[in-house]
Formats: structure tokens, sequence, C-alpha cells
């Protein structure tokens, strides 16, 4: 699936697959409340999966320093308006991310897209970078439908879970939170 996110290269085609059917601009894109409410507002975070920058624009009015890490073709369509306050940071750089720590770290409809053995690699090191995480996901991996709390419950400790229907479905779908790693 990474394959897929790593070859979108048209941003009508990336807005359209982080938000199916979104037709406006990268810059109207929502944040979710739902997600908002966790947040605690301060110091620094990284959006891990930022995509389009839709959360960023609203991140950088409200912590000193926020990070964005994605796919080097998803960042080319991130708003230059996002990044002007001077206070966002975004890179594909790996290595860099990983060097440095957050206060928080929101994971915001991503998970639930990278393959099952990937993402347990990607947590592995993930969960060194911060003491707090908000994810909100999917309740299953998209292309093989395999539960992801299990996954996420070898390396976090649920703090609060909410489970949320998809605006498109009447299923109990989706789930935000936060989440403690785990002491290694």
């Amino acid at each position: 699936m990474s394959e897929f996110w790593r070859n979108l290269s048209d941003t009508d085609e990336a807005l359209d697959a982080i938000l199916t059917g979104y037709k406006g601009t990268v810059l109207d894109m929502p944040i979710y409340e739902d997600v908002t409410k966790f947040l605690n507002k301060n110091g620094s975070i990284l959006d891990f999966g930022c995509g389009a920058g839709r959360n960023l624009k609203y991140l950088k009015d409200t912590y000193s320093q926020v990070y964005g890490y994605d796919f080097p073709n998803m960042l080319k369509i991130v708003p230059r308006e996002t990044l002007a306050k001077g206070n966002v940071t975004i890179t594909s750089d790996w290595d860099f991310i990983s060097r440095h720590k957050y206060d928080e770290v929101l994971c915001s409809l991503v998970l639930q897209h990278i393959d099952p053995d990937e993402l347990k690699t990607i947590l592995a090191r993930l969960t060194s970078c911060s003491s707090r995480f908000i994810i909100h996901s999917r309740i299953w991996v998209d292309f093989t439908f395999e539960p992801i709390m299990p996954i996420l419950e070898q390396y976090f400790n649920v703090d609060i879970i909410e489970y949320q229907k998809d605006p498109n479905s009447n299923e109990n779908d989706h789930f935000i939170g936060v989440f403690i790693p785990k002491e290694k």
C-alpha cells in the first residue's frame, strides 16, 4: 500500500485519496474536531503521515514547533502558506524525524494505510520519539482487514479511546484516542 501513496503525483488525486470525494483546496481541508480535543496544544508535535498538510494548518497556530513527515511526493502538495509562519518543518527524512523528541505525535488516518509488518517496524522506532500519541484510524488495515488494535497494543497502552462511525457508513469502524508507549 505504501507504493500507492508514494506514486500519487497529482494534487487532486492525492486529496481525493486522503478524503474520498474531497474537491476543495488543500488549505481548506478540515482537521477533525474529534482530533483537536485530544491535543495538549503546546510545545512540539510531529504530524506523522502529514499528507497534504491538512492538520499542519491548525497545528502551526497551536504549537511552538510543528514537524510533518511523509513521502516526498505528498510533501510537494503542502501549501507554501502552511510553512510561512516559520515554525513548521516538513521532511521525508526518517533519520531526521527519529533523532528528535516531541511533546506529542499525531497519527491521523495514516496507520491504517501501512502494511502490518511495516507498521510494526515503524511503531518500534516511532515510540521512542514521544511519550504521548494521538492516533486516529480505521479499526483495520485497509488492504488486509487485519485488526489494527492488536498491533498498537504491542507498543502502546491505551489512555483514552473513543470509537466512531465513518461518516460514509453506519459502522463504528474508526477510533481516536491517546496512546502511551509501553516501557521498553
